[in-house]
């Protein structure tokens, strides 16, 4: 059976899936559907937007589809943007009448974005491929995670969805998740993001990252952006759970960039977000795992620290994981070894 993968992409504070990036929800859906036994076809919010003959005639083949994306933390975009709940919801009501199966999921739907739910045949809360897997594979639907042999067998399976992306081989980017949650969850976090809703960070193992990579490489994806996550500085970090700002650890840090660096040669990769207060907090840590960046990934790369308010009371109330004083420290020792120009930036 043909089952669609709508990509209506992606926009959370840890993961971007917006065009030239493919966030890893549609591949891991992929990795499952073809793991249950059937065959996935990948179509976009834009194929709905510009191609609707193209888009109808591929729609028309399934028998299911699932929509999954989303903006959780709206920005500013070069060449497309999500799909609105609107959007969705318009795409729902058109396959509808086509007679399909309409199963939405990713962050527009488990961060409670949907409010019509009437439009949809399931809504899922869960992580959308897990539940399409036990759906597809005679089970009920569910609203469970995928479980990390899962995340991991689905990743590289469903690497080959970049194939049919618009952007493959390049300017694709293949945005790849180290970890999920918050170190900072048993606080709550920042107000104002949904990471620490996971609960206890899970993160996957550099051999099992280093092989989704692998995998999109062959299938010559050349730029990657370790961007799944909220604190690149604090994967596989010490004291998870009982600290704050738990003990960085460099040596983990190099086994994971040495080990992509050596199996795909990269042309880039990239990270995405940094907290300051750990940075600040362990300072020889901070300036080695610094130091292993700049060595192994390449030129125009940022560790985004994402300084809200340097205002005390916007501070308190929000929860926020740095102070002012906290933010200029981690700049200055990300600095020392990081200002220096690549070849291309």
């Amino acid at each position: 059976m043909l089952v669609a993968i709508v990509d209506l992409y992606v926009d959370e504070p840890s993961c971007l899936g917006v065009p030239p990036y493919i966030s890893p929800y549609p591949r891991y859906l992929w990795g499952a559907i073809k793991d249950s036994g059937h065959t996935p076809i990948y179509l976009t919010i834009d194929d709905f937007r510009e191609r609707m003959g193209y888009f109808s005639r591929n729609i028309s083949k399934c028998r299911i589809v699932c929509l999954v994306g989303g903006a959780v933390v709206p920005g500013r975009y070069l060449r497309s943007a999500p799909a609105s709940i609107k959007e969705a919801e318009k795409i729902a009501e058109f396959i509808s009448n086509m007679g399909k199966i309409v199963i939405i999921g990713g962050p527009m739907s488990r961060f409670n974005l949907v409010q019509n739910h009437g439009k949809f045949d399931h809504v899922c809360t869960g992580d959308i491929d897990a539940c399409v897997y036990d759906f597809l594979t005679g089970k009920n639907f569910s609203e469970r995670r995928r479980s990390i042999h899962e995340w991991n067998r689905w990743a590289v399976i469903g690497a080959e969805v970049v194939l049919h992306h618009r952007d493959h081989p390049v300017p694709l980017i293949a945005e790849i998740e180290t970890y999920r949650g918050c170190v900072r969850y048993f606080t709550g976090g920042c107000s104002f993001c949904i990471e620490p809703l996971y609960g206890v960070p899970v993160f996957r193992e550099q051999k099992d990252i280093v092989k989704e990579c692998t995998a999109l490489r062959r299938l010559g994806v050349v730029n990657f952006r370790l961007g799944g996550q909220t604190c690149f500085y604090s994967y596989k970090a010490k004291g998870v759970g009982d600290l704050e700002r738990p003990r960085i650890v460099p040596e983990e840090i190099k086994l994971l960039l040495s080990g992509i660096k050596r199996a795909c040669s990269p042309a880039v990769l990239h990270i995405d977000n940094a907290n300051p207060a750990v940075i600040a907090e362990h300072e020889d840590e901070g300036r080695k795992i610094t130091k292993l960046i700049v060595e192994y990934c390449t030129p125009g790369n940022v560790a985004a620290l994402g300084m809200e308010s340097a205002d005390p009371e916007v501070i308190k109330r929000n929860n926020l994981n740095a102070e002012p004083d906290e933010v200029m420290k981690a700049i200055g020792i990300i600095n020392e070894y990081g200002r220096a120009h690549g070849k291309n930036g």
